[in-house]
């Protein structure tokens, strides 16, 4: 777990400009709830960010074979037993469409905007990315719940 000084996370995030923002509203209309979130991260924040991103043989990338494919992630934390609520992503370079619902649903489809945070919950919420040509960089953050659930999947499960 990183945890930032929030002087450090106010150079990444313009706080005084949220603060005066009406409050923030998940698009429940869809099949997954989400929100969108444009310009969350300064461009020169995002810029840096892309330039000193590890390459590929980086030895502390977690690999994953089909991460793109749609599939609902792991609800229940395997070692805490705690509920998995919500994942963020934070768009830094790189394409591929990201996709919440199932395939023949209304899909949501949102572009990798840099400096764009997409918010949804993750409770049996079916997602992915289209497949990329590129190495897609992007920050990602869970949230979870010190609650226990029953029947919640332990493990990501793919369509």
């Amino acid at each position: 777990m990183v945890l930032l000084p929030v002087a450090c996370l106010e150079t990444v995030c313009d706080c005084d400009s949220l603060s005066g923002m009406q409050p923030l509203q998940f698009d429940t209309g869809s099949p997954s709830p989400h929100l969108v979130i444009d310009d969350f991260a300064p461009l020169p924040v995002i810029r840096a960010a892309a330039k000193t991103w590890p390459d590929e043989r980086w030895s502390w990338w977690h690999k994953y074979d089909d991460v793109s494919g749609l599939h609902t992630d792991a609800e229940i934390h395997p070692l805490t037993g705690w509920t998995r609520l919500l994942n963020a992503v934070l768009f830094i370079e790189g394409d591929g469409i990201l996709h919440l619902g199932r395939r023949g649903e209304d899909q949501v489809e949102i572009n990798p905007v840099p400096g764009r945070l997409v918010v949804f919950s993750t409770q049996q919420a079916w997602h992915g990315v289209s497949s990329t040509s590129v190495i897609r960089k992007s920050l990602a953050v869970y949230w979870w719940a010190d609650r226990q659930e029953q029947g919640g999947a332990e493990r990501a499960v793919f369509a």
